[in-house]
């Protein structure tokens, strides 16, 4: 599905203007003045407040929204001035890889799909704000929301080309693991995708005690196996894809205008093209049923609500829709029932590597993060919802085991 180009994260970052100051958390506000007068000195020269409006809903970074109150202006008008600033969190570099962050931010607004990213500070972006309301998990449950995502899924994948930034590079700058890759994955890969990532977070795990060391050996078996199990080498080049990889509800914004009342949601052709997709920290090459499959999963949210997840026809509706269009931005590619149903079944495989991917990463946050959120017990859901899969996996290849859980049954359900 997508051809890697040639593009070093040097060269992506040269085209970002980069400030000299970091974002102060401890100064907070007045931090962040500091860096919008850097980026628009007139902001501090004009008559006018900067108005500062601070997100809540992440759990990794700090965000805020800058606005220049223009006396003569309205509303509508200043924001669309306004500037988004989003600091990284604390050693969050350990779980993403900021070049590749850089580098799709700018591939996206190039194609009209990312807001333009304005400037790089030492510890964070700042980017043009995008008027518009975040999806709540109930809404990706509503049938016009969820197409216009599956559409708007279908074009990343079929028009983001895949940036080569060297895998290789990243993994030896991983002081987690000194210096050494911790087993062979690495060697089938000169750029950085979805199984490199899986490595170099599976070489980070704590090893503080003997029980984290032991879980940090189990799950590195676990991701030899799952490579081994499920990376097709024929297909890397041809069918990988750029992948979000983080596609929860609070990363799809509907577009500012849009009724979003569960009395008044717009029908399906309303809503096309009128969703984005915002922050791409963890955005990568992944097969494109890995993207797919972790959108899936996050429809339970955050409290991994499963009675929530798409059943087996909504799945299906999901990939025409997705298919769809993706054969209208690659037209050399015709969407078939065929294709449709081979997909669905490679979702199928990969439904339980979302949960080892989000609890590995749970698991370096719970040592790394200042945000209250209780990183072990949510690395511990996401876990056993990979483990639950892997019973399953290994039941159906003739072992013995217990009932299925409430997310396999409820992924198996077909209406």
């Amino acid at each position: 599905m997508g051809t890697y180009f040639s593009i070093t994260a040097k060269a992506a970052a040269g085209r970002v203007r980069r400030i000299p100051l970091s974002y102060d958390f401890v100064k907070g506000d007045a931090s962040a003045l500091d860096l919008v007068f850097m980026l628009y000195p007139n902001w501090k020269a004009d008559h006018g407040q900067v108005n500062i409006v601070r997100f809540t809903g992440g759990i990794m970074n700090t965000l805020l929204k800058l606005t220049k109150q223009e006396p003569k202006c309205s509303e509508r008008e200043n924001d669309k001035e306004a500037v988004l600033l989003r600091a990284y969190g604390k050693d969050s570099d350990i779980l993403v890889d900021r070049e590749m962050e850089i580098t799709t931010h700018e591939l996206l607004a190039e194609k009209g799909l990312a807001a333009p990213l304005l400037a790089r500070f030492e510890n964070g972006l700042l980017y043009k704000f995008s008027p518009g309301q975040v999806c709540t998990t109930h809404d990706l449950l509503r049938e016009p929301v969820w197409r216009a995502v599956a559409a708007r899924l279908g074009e990343w994948h079929a028009t983001l080309p895949l940036p080569s930034i060297d895998a290789v590079q990243d993994l030896r700058s991983d002081g987690s693991n000194n210096g050494k890759s911790s087993d062979s994955i690495t060697s089938h890969f000169r750029s950085i995708n979805i199984w490199t990532v899986l490595q170099k977070w599976t070489s980070a795990l704590p090893t503080r005690d003997d029980k984290e060391k032991d879980r940090k050996v189990t799950l590195q078996k676990e991701l030899k196996r799952l490579f081994s199990e499920l990376y097709r080498e024929d297909q890397e080049h041809e069918n990988y894809v750029l992948g979000h990889c983080d596609l929860l509800s609070a990363n799809i914004l509907i577009q500012s205008g849009i009724e979003t009342d569960n009395n008044k949601m717009p029908g399906t052709d309303c809503l096309k093209g009128k969703v984005y997709f915002i922050d791409y920290e963890y955005a990568v090459p992944c097969p494109p049923a890995f993207d797919l499959a972790n959108h899936f999963s996050e429809w339970g949210g955050f409290e991994c609500d499963y009675n929530m997840l798409p059943t087996r026809t909504t799945r299906r509706a999901f990939v025409e829709e997705y298919l769809q269009s993706f054969s209208q931005h690659r037209p050399a590619e015709r969407a078939t029932e065929a294709q449709a149903e081979e997909l669905l079944l490679e979702v199928d495989r990969f439904r339980g590597i979302p949960g080892f991917y989000w609890g590995v990463q749970s698991l370096i946050q719970s040592t790394i993060s200042s945000v209250e959120f209780d990183w072990v017990d949510y690395a511990d859901l996401r876990l056993q919802e990979f483990w639950d899969w892997r019973e399953k996996q290994d039941r159906s290849r003739g072992g013995e085991g217990k009932k299925m859980s409430l997310r396999e049954r409820r992924w198996a359900q077909e209406e």
